[in-house]
């Protein structure tokens, strides 16, 4: 039987996890497919939109930073697998402790929830470009021309094999 230490614990664990999961989800859009804790780690797998994937690397980039500063033992990498008969991957995110014990995982975990909140990604941004229909309409006639042979060459290179 559970002692109610126990189940307070793991009540406090699946509410850190629940959090880390929001948090993930809120600041980049990861997708958890599937998480467990074990006593030494935390283990997420999931996804991040494409159109997410630069704000998905700045994060990245900021929690290994974290994670080098306070010597966590923090894992952020690609994980293969099949799944219904096809190849797929997903992100995997472990955190564990440098020492045994709940309270240190729980520190750790902390500290990257704390990270991933606080973590102001850059949003895309898009411009319009002010370009011509067609680029090799230039005053001098320059520019890139399709020679003959389907290659692309410069139109003065093409004047001068005497493919124009």
């Amino acid at each position: 039987m559970t002692s109610p230490v126990e189940f307070a614990t793991k009540e406090a664990d699946a509410a850190m996890m629940d959090t880390l999961i929001e948090a993930l989800s809120a600041s980049v859009g990861f997708v958890t497919k599937n998480h467990r804790r074990t006593r030494a780690q935390y283990r997420l797998i999931g996804s991040v939109p494409d159109e997410r994937e630069s704000e998905w690397f700045a994060l990245v980039l900021r929690l290994l930073n974290l994670a080098a500063e306070r010597e966590i033992p923090l894992d952020i990498s690609k994980s293969y697998f099949v799944l219904e008969g096809e190849f797929r991957f997903g992100w995997r995110i472990i955190i564990k402790s440098r020492t045994e014990g709940e309270e240190a995982l729980n520190d750790a975990v902390a500290s990257v929830l704390s990270a991933v909140q606080e973590c102001e990604v850059p949003k895309a941004t898009h411009y319009e470009l002010n370009a011509r229909n067609n680029r090799n309409e230039l005053v001098r006639g320059k520019g890139v021309q399709p020679s003959g042979s389907g290659t692309v060459v410069g139109r003065a290179s093409a004047e001068r094999a005497g493919l124009l």
